[in-house]
Formats: structure tokens, sequence, C-alpha cells
């Protein structure tokens, strides 16, 4: 309940430390208390004997044995850092492999819902309306955006994510009250987001729901609506506005080819778990470092 109340904040409620090496959120630490109390009564012994907690323990094994094999190659604050992040990453695990087991039911307060939805939604076009330049976080390192769509999560890719997923949950929640209202305005906000990534990811996740429903041909016109939609709405002025670009799509080649590189020198087990961005910053694969921080 605390963690739902807490999550619309956003990067405003981020906690960083060591330069902003090292982030949490506040919603995390009531989520944190919950995962750790509930694994450890009946319910951790039954997920336990599930087969996601197998592939979770064997996944985790590879971290670990990736971890100390490239123990040597970076510094003991690189260690920690990528440690700590690892630990995240298992809680997160945990707690969707909890959500899965069968025999467990997590309750969801229908109120609860409703306010993480209504309130996302609202300060997305809070953000929208009084601050749709966001070019004044970029001096602390932020990437600017103009006219788009990034509430408290302040990055375009992070709020499409974030505003998708909440709207395939409403989309899979037929008894929710309010659905229709509910699902115009997270679409509303999601493609205002103008992240192209985002718009390919949900066209993919709504024809998988589509044919799990028989619903192909509603869905194909909503999507064709959707694109109509986003051709006459406005769009942010300069680069981010050119659904057409090409200079992301290369950026982003550019980074596949130095994925490649480095997959070339550790083929099975990587260069260890979070430490790419030490591989980025020195030059590992003639990848120039970012001078400053940044998001």
């Amino acid at each position: 309940l605390l963690s739902c109340f807490l999550f619309p904040l956003g990067m405003i409620g981020r906690i960083s430390i060591f330069d902003q090496t090292i982030n949490a959120y506040w919603y995390e630490i009531p989520w944190t208390i919950w995962i750790l109390t509930t694994i450890r009564g009946s319910i951790g012994r039954q997920a336990l004997q599930t087969r996601y907690a197998f592939s979770l323990m064997v996944f985790l094994s590879l971290l670990l044995v990736s971890f100390v094999l490239s123990f040597a190659q970076f510094s003991l604050s690189s260690h920690m850092i990528a440690a700590l992040y690892a630990i995240r990453l298992t809680l997160y695990m945990i707690a969707i492999g909890v959500a899965l087991t069968s025999k467990i039911k997590v309750p969801r307060p229908h109120d609860t819902t409703h306010f993480l939805l209504v309130s996302t939604i609202v300060v997305a076009i809070i953000q929208f309306v009084f601050s749709p330049d966001m070019w004044w976080l970029y001096p602390s390192g932020w990437d600017p955006h103009h006219m788009r769509m990034v509430g408290t999560f302040l990055d375009s890719s992070l709020s499409s994510s974030i505003y998708a997923m909440l709207l395939l949950f409403v989309l899979s929640s037929p008894k929710i009250r309010f659905r229709k209202l509910y699902l115009s305005a997270l679409a509303a906000i999601f493609l205002l987001t103008f992240a192209r990534g985002a718009y390919v990811a949900m066209f993919m996740a709504l024809m998988v729901w589509a044919l799990q429903k028989k619903l192909i041909l509603p869905t194909l016109l909503v999507i064709a609506f959707s694109c109509v939609l986003l051709v006459g709405i406005p769009k942010p002025t300069g680069e981010a506005g050119r659904l057409l670009r090409t200079s992301t799509i290369e950026a982003r080649l550019a980074d596949y080819q130095e994925a490649l590189i480095v997959w070339s020198k550790h083929p099975l087990f990587g260069v260890g778990y979070n430490h790419i961005r030490d591989v980025k910053i020195s030059g590992y694969a003639k990848q120039v470092g970012v001078e400053g921080v940044n998001h």
C-alpha cells in the first residue's frame, strides 16, 4: 500500500549516494520489507518449491560465477555497486516468484489500484501542462525533453514503459471500474511520450493479447486509429519530434556493434553483472566515456 503511494513520485522519490552511482527509491523500502517478511513464512516455503525458484537459483549462480571471474578486472568500489544492484534485482525476482506461485493469493486493494492509476495519470498531465520544456534538467545530466510526456520519471523511455505496463494491466483487468476512462487516458499519455521503441513493443504486446482474446480486428483498428492520431497531433520541436529520425537508430547500432565486440571477448559469462558502465567509460570497445553524470 505504501509502495503504491510512493511510486508515482518517480525520480522525485529517488535516493542517490556516491555521486549518483547508487540509486534507490522510496517506494522500494516498504516493498523490500514486504518481500523479506513474506519469504520467511509458509509462503516463502511454497515459493521455493516451484520451477521458477529453480530457474532463479540457476540464474543467480551464473551471476555469481560471472562476478568471481571478473573480480580482478574492476575496482572494489565497482564490485560493491554491482553487488548492490544484483541484490536489488534478486529481491524483485523473488517478489515475482511469490506473485506467480499459484497457491498464493496476493490481495490487491481496489482503492490502492485506483490511486496508483489516477496519481500517475494526473502527475503526467501536470508535467505536460505546466513544464512541457524539460531542458532545465539538462545541466544535471538528464536528457532534455520538450513537449514530451515524461511525468515525474523525467525520461521518455522510462515513462513510456510505465504507462504501457499500466495500460496492459487495465486492459487485462475487465472488472476494474472506470476501465474505458483509464484506457483512454493511459493511451493518450503513452502516445505523447513519442518513444518509438515503446510504440513497437506495445504493438507486439497488443498483438499477443489480441491473439489470446481472439480480438485481432478490433485491436488492429485501434492501432490504426492511434497511428492516425500520432501523425495528426503536434510534435515536439527538434530531433525528438522527427519520428522518422535515424540518429538514435545509428547510436543503437553502434551500441550493438560494441556489444558484439564485448561478447566476442567474453562469450560465456560476460564482463560481470552491471559492469557495462565500467566497460564503456574505460574505452574497452573504442567507446568514448561520457563526461559528468549521465542518467
